[in-house]
């Protein structure tokens, strides 16, 4: 009486409800006891493949990167640009301030 009062309708069970499907049917116990043996097996080489391909896809984009960065090499004591935090920046000069501090 619930279902006929939420839907509108009487339930009704499907034919296909009461018999097997082709996989049920023909679904061998020993043979997928066998076949996910070998699953287990192979799954070291599959981790390992996959090992690779993931060593080979951050290997290209750290090439990619470096191609567009320029090296740069620093001796103690020379001048470069300091960033400065928010808490570093005087408020009166807003959002155009400099972004880096003296000296430079």
């Amino acid at each position: 009486m619930p279902y006929r009062l939420t839907y509108v309708a009487d339930p009704m069970i499907l034919v296909e409800a009461g018999e097997t499907s082709h996989r049920c049917h023909v679904f061998d116990s020993e043979q997928n006891a066998q076949e996910t043996a070998v699953n287990v097996d192979l799954i070291d080489e599959l981790r390992e493949k996959a090992r690779i391909r993931e060593e080979a896809c951050k290997l290209r984009a750290s090439r990619r990167y470096n191609t567009r960065v320029r090296p740069r090499s620093f001796r103690v004591g020379d001048l470069v640009w300091r960033l400065l935090g928010e808490a570093r920046r005087d408020p009166s000069e807003g959002k155009l301030a400099p972004n880096w501090d003296d000296p430079f």
